[in-house]
Parts: C-alpha cells; sequence; structure tokens
C-alpha cells in the first residue's frame, strides 16, 4: 500500500503537534506545509495553497479559526480528504454546506476535538449520565485571539464537553455578553441547572473547569487535566498524544471508513449551539 501523503497548513501549536503525528505514522508521508516554519520539522514549504493541494490526497488545515472554511473549502473542491482544528465554521449553515461538498466528492471530512479523547473525558462518559446531573457549571478563561468567530465559537471544546456528558441543553439564558465574554445558564432536560462562563482577554492566564453536583453520588470537579471525585482525585491513564489519537481516528475513516468520533450530527448540533449564543449576545448589543 502507498504511503498517504499529507499537507498541512498552518504550523502554530496545533499544526506542530499534528506535523508529529502524521511523521510518526508510517502509513503517511508529510509531503510539504504551507505558512509557518516547514524547515524546523524537516518538511517542504509549499509556496501556496494550489501548490499544497496539487502534491497530497489529505489535507490537516490548523490556520486561524476564520479561514478554515474557506481553506476546507478549497480542499474538498480539489479532492481531498481533510482534517480541520475546531471550529470548522462560523456557523452550522455553513458546516452544513462544507460536510455535503465533501459528501459530493467522496472525500472523509474530520474535525478534531482532542479534549473528547483525554482520559478525563473517557471517565466522565463511562461514570456520569444526563439525569444524574442535579447541577453544574463549566467556566473558562484564556489569552484573547482575535480571529475567532465569537466567544461562543471559541469555546466550542468548552461546549462539547458539556455535550458529552450532560447532552443538549433544553434552553439557556444569558446574563451578561460582551465582546470578549458570555455568561449564562443552561437548562438541561431534566431541569438541572448549568452556569457558564467564557472570558477572553488579555494576558489571561489559561484556565477550565468543569463541575457537576451528582446529588447523592457527590461532586466531580475537572480543573484542566485534574479529575476530582467527592473531593478525592481520580487516577487516570496515561497514554498517547491527543492529536495522535485524533489522526488515528481520521486515518481509520479514510483508510477503513470507520466512523470518527464526533459525528457530523454532533458537530452541527454544538455548532447551533454556538450560533444561538452569539446571536442573543447581537441582541443584547454585546457588538455595538
Amino acid at each position: 500500500m502507498s504511503k498517504l501523503r499529507w499537507g498541512l497548513i498552518g504550523l502554530g501549536r496545533a499544526g506542530r503537534a499534528r506535523a508529529r503525528a502524521i511523521l510518526e505514522d508510517d502509513r503517511c508521508e508529510l509531503v510539504c506545509a504551507y505558512r509557518g516554519d516547514p524547515a524546523a520539522l524537516g518538511v517542504e514549504a509549499a509556496d501556496s495553497v494550489d501548490a499544497l493541494l496539487e502534491a497530497v490526497d489529505a489535507v490537516a488545515v490548523c490556520s486561524p479559526d476564520h479561514t478554515h472554511p474557506r481553506l476546507v473549502q478549497r480542499a474538498l473542491e480539489a479532492g481531498r480528504h481533510v482534517v480541520c482544528e475546531f471550529p470548522l465554521a462560523g456557523s452550522a449553515l455553513k458546516a452544513r454546506r462544507l460536510y455535503a461538498l465533501a459528501e459530493e466528492v467522496d472525500r472523509v471530512l474530520h474535525v478534531e476535538h482532542i479534549e473528547l479523547l483525554t482520559p478525563a473525558a473517557r471517565w466522565l462518559r463511562a461514570h456520569v449520565r444526563p439525569g444524574q446531573i442535579a447541577a453544574g457549571a463549566v467556566r473558562f478563561q484564556g489569552p484573547l485571539r482575535t480571529e475567532v468567530f465569537s466567544v461562543a465559537h471559541a469555546n466550542l471544546a468548552r461546549l462539547h464537553r458539556l455535550f458529552d456528558v450532560a447532552g443538549e441543553p433544553r434552553r439557556f439564558e444569558l446574563t451578561d455578553a460582551t465582546l470578549e465574554s458570555l455568561t449564562g445558564v443552561f437548562k438541561l432536560s431534566g431541569g438541572a441547572q448549568v452556569d457558564f462562563s467564557f472570558h477572553m482577554g488579555d494576558g489571561v492566564a489559561r484556565k477550565m473547569e468543569l463541575t457537576l453536583d451528582l446529588g447523592r453520588r457527590g461532586m466531580v470537579l475537572l480543573l484542566g487535566r485534574t479529575l476530582l471525585f467527592k473531593g478525592a482525585p481520580v487516577e487516570l491513564p496515561s497514554g498517547r498524544s491527543l492529536f495522535a489519537q485524533d489522526h488515528d481516528a481520521a486515518m481509520a475513516a479514510i483508510v477503513d471508513q470507520h466512523p470518527l468520533y464526533v459525528d457530523r450530527a454532533r458537530v452541527l448540533s454544538v455548532l447551533g449551539l454556538a450560533d444561538r449564543l452569539d446571536a442573543a449576545a447581537r441582541e443584547r448589543g454585546a457588538y455595538d
């Protein structure tokens, strides 16, 4: 079997991690990269996106958020398989069109959500059911990024974490919205409320927290990579890097037609929630 030829667009932190995963896979060849410093990885630099697309079978899009829809569309139109860092697009409608294009040209379109591959996420899926949640909170703060679609879309990873254990919220209420932050409450199908707070600012240190009150079963607290249950640390297994696991999932879909761990329906549902949060923020005049 010939090696699958990969091209990579964007060599920031995620792009470099993606490159390492491809380079470590004997089934693959990282032919070239565009933007960043390909030479540092021993990879040839492409002169343009078009030149990259002509040389490869599959593309990893790791560029700034607002470039994703355009680059994914170009890669699919060129007949290439695509792996895209989240978010796929700035709206569920645009994402749905990209999925339709992938289906039309019979190519895999995979959106990365490595937060769902972490040992903590696996433990939560195994031990928490939506009906057990009495209350909770999801909070994130981090440095300001100017190339995002909105605060809501920049926090898709946090929304996916919530969907993963609690299901899709029935509705939400915003209590505050600005260009840099969103706060409010999600209402779950069982009647429980989950507070949320997303904030991005200059020089703000990255911090993620997920709290789930399971009533008599006790409290679950995820702080970054540390998971506590009933106040005691949960021993989590170590394993391969998250980007290596994500790459393996993409390869299984491309080579063996295996289903992806985040399917189209989930991506569109979470994007749809981000769209509604963003629309509500606009109605409150957050961007005026």
